[in-house]
């Protein structure tokens, strides 16, 4: 076998370990968010979502590994999916839960950053829901659907752009 026969086959696996670095940049820094800007405080409950939130977080070596072995398979893009899906929607549940809990909310947390915390949310748990359904269609599609929200959580001022273009709005805009 050539070299770039033998680099040709572990393309897959690169692929999806750069996919999943760049879902879990989003993810620490999401994480960042919440314990460092949301949270004013921590209590017990809070915790224990943070305790599934990181279970998950911890799978997704597996979960990439195994799509990066099996990219043309349903099932590992199904699982990688399902792995992604949970983190985000615990996420959300941390999120929601400090919101409804005003003892644990930072006051000083603007109603736009709160805005924008929930569309992302709401924009990636689409996606993976969506990638998740394709995946029984279409393995590429459902790692495009994966990879798409990166672009609105980790690339600044594209929330900003969206807003522009689709002409909503998250909120008031604070100069910095």
């Amino acid at each position: 076998m050539r070299a770039l026969e033998r680099i040709g086959v572990i393309i897959p696996q690169v692929v999806v370990f750069a996919l999943s670095f760049a879902v879990l940049s989003v993810l620490w820094i999401n994480h960042h968010f919440i314990f460092h800007s949301f949270a004013r405080s921590v209590d017990r409950k809070l915790n224990l979502f943070n305790l599934g939130y990181l279970m998950f977080v911890a799978f997704v070596p597996f979960s990439a590994a195994f799509i990066g072995e099996y990219h043309t398979h349903e099932p590992a893009a199904i699982v990688y999916g399902i792995n992604i899906f949970a983190i985000v929607f615990l996420s959300s549940s941390m999120v929601s839960y400090i919101k409804r809990h005003k003892e644990l909310l930072n006051e000083h947390i603007s109603a736009r950053l709160i805005n924008q915390a929930r569309f992302r949310s709401i924009l990636s748990l689409c996606c993976y829901s969506f990638g998740i359904i394709f995946a029984f269609v279409s393995v590429p599609v459902s790692v495009f659907l994966y990879t798409f929200p990166i672009i609105f959580n980790i690339i600044p001022g594209t929330l900003d752009l969206a807003e522009r273009i689709f002409r909503f709005d998250l909120g008031e805009r604070t100069e910095t």
